[in-house]
This record gives C-alpha cells, structure tokens and sequence, in this order.
C-alpha cells in the first residue's frame, strides 16, 4: 500500500474568544469605531458569519481585519491571511498575500500564525522556498502553545522524519494524542489511523479506529467521514454531522480486504488532491491533507 503524505492540517478561519463573549452590539461598534484593535477584530469576525444581528458582509468583515491587521493584531493577521489564501470575504485568492500576513502575525508569537506559516514553507506557497525544516520550525512554536492542528501535523513530521526530525512512531501518537484530546480533527483521525495499524505498539482495534474517526467526522471532516465509509459503517457516517456517537464493536472482517479497500480509496482520493506519494512498502494509512473549512 501507499505510504501517503500525513497530517498537514489546512488554513481555515480562527474563532475568537472576544467573539464567543462580545459586548452589546453597540458597545462593540464603539470601540470598533475609537480604534480598539479587539473590537475591530470581533466585528469583523460578525459582519464575516452575520452574527448577532449583523448581515453578513465580506466588504466590512475585511475592512474591520485589516483596520486591526494595520494596528499589529496578530489574530487579525492571520484572519486576513486565511481569507486571502482561500478567496473568502470577497478577496481574491492570493498566497503571496497570506504569507505575507502570516509572517507578521508568526513573527508576533501568535500560534495560528505560526501554524500556518509553517503549512506555507511545507508546501512551497506563496513564493517560500519548500522547506520541511522550516515547517517543523514553526509547528513546534505553535504545538508548544497548545495549537492542535500544530501538533497533529508535528507528530506527522515525527512519523515521517521530515525536517531533519527523527522517525519515532511514539512522539507521533504522543502529539496525535494531545491533539485528538483538544478536539483536533487532525489528531482525532491520526489517532484513529495509529489504532488501526498498531503504531508505537499501540493494540490494533477497529473499534478505537471508528470511534477517532467517528469524532472527526461530527465536526464535518471529510476524510473520516469517507473513512467510515470504507470501513463499511454507513451508520456512523449517517450521523456525522450531529453528537459523536460511542464506538461499536467493529463488524467482522478480513483484514487485507480492509486494506485493500482503503488502499484503493486513498489512491482515487489523492489523485483529486493536491498530496504527494512519498513511499511505498508496507501498509500504513495516514492522514491526508485538508485545506479549507474549519481551523483544526
């Protein structure tokens, strides 16, 4: 089977905690308005999702980042570098815009920031010289923070070798793990991959694998909700947009027709991605990348 490219978590919009707990909505207009680098974000982040009885407007959600992006805050620098790397709020997709972004708001210490700076130099975007090293660079500055998707693509890196690390299985699930316990989809479909091939001496269960993968799926990723389907539990998919379900016993099955399944599945999904094959030997299902969406 193929030994694909793992756990690089895609670029997606960062929530904010201001947002979750925003003022009134004339009381944060204000202080948009007097220049409050904060507000200005919040606001964005509500005119972006027409929240809270704002209309959804991409003209003022980029007009807010950028007032507070201008001021040097750094979640703003890093709103705005997502936006322009996937076309949203009405900008149009530019790499070289959000790199530029990005390095100001890795450069302020800010671990979203970092986290994607280090996607852009893994994937040669917006003029970066391709390096893994780089990468590993700044996910670590941004694991070491606690940023999941951070820790899920360092624990690839650890899988793999990648930027002069060591290939050592048991940091990979360490990180996997501390990113599956956050949430992190990332994480959560990595740990469920370490199940199903026993990484690190870690029980082959199918039942584990489904119930990661189960997790990933109900926050909407996609490939644990395909993963599921290959695994043939239409259940689990069926309900991958509400609660995560506990995992069933997995059903009986032979295993090489498993792999044999998945194989095929990661062929055709790579091929309509933008992965590399780095490897071939023996079977190991790892994560595939994601752009897009939700931040993990």
């Amino acid at each position: 089977m193929c030994l694909f490219t793992a756990g690089i978590v895609g670029v997606g919009t960062i929530t904010s905690a201001q947002a979750q707990n925003a003022p009134a909505l004339s009381v944060l207009v204000r202080e948009a308005k007097a220049g409050i680098p904060a507000a200005q974000f919040d606001l964005a982040i509500e005119y972006s999702r027409g929240e809270n009885g704002l209309p959804k407007n991409a003209a003022q959600a980029v007009g807010w980042y950028e007032k507070a992006a201008t001021q040097g805050y750094a979640p703003a620098e890093t709103n705005l570098g997502n936006a322009y790397f996937n076309g949203r709020d009405g900008l149009p997709k530019s790499a070289t815009q959000a790199v530029y972004w990005w390095e100001k708001a890795a450069a302020r210490g800010y671990a979203r920031g970092e986290f994607a700076l280090g996607n852009a130099y893994f994937f040669s975007w917006g003029g970066l010289p391709k390096s893994a090293t780089q990468a590993v660079y700044w996910w670590e500055k941004a694991a070491a923070q606690g940023d999941a998707a951070a820790e899920s693509n360092l624990g690839s890196a650890y899988l793999h070798g990648w930027g002069g690390l060591p290939k050592n299985a048991a940091l990979a699930v360490h990180w996997y793990e501390k990113a599956a316990a956050q949430g992190g989809t990332g994480g959560e479909f990595n740990l469920g991959s370490a199940y199903l091939h026993g990484w690190n001496g870690l029980p082959k269960s199918g039942a584990q694998t489904v119930y990661w993968w189960e997790k990933a799926a109900a926050q909407g990723y996609k490939p644990a909700i395909v993963g599921l389907q290959e695994l043939h539990h239409p259940q689990q998919v069926a309900v991958a947009h509400s609660a995560p379900q506990s995992a069933p016993a997995a059903p009986p099955a032979d295993r090489q027709r498993v792999v044999q399944s998945l194989q095929s599945f990661w062929i055709l999904y790579f091929r309509a991605s933008n992965a590399q094959v780095l490897d071939f030997g023996a079977p190991a299902l790892v994560r595939p990348v994601g752009f897009g969406g939700a931040g993990s």
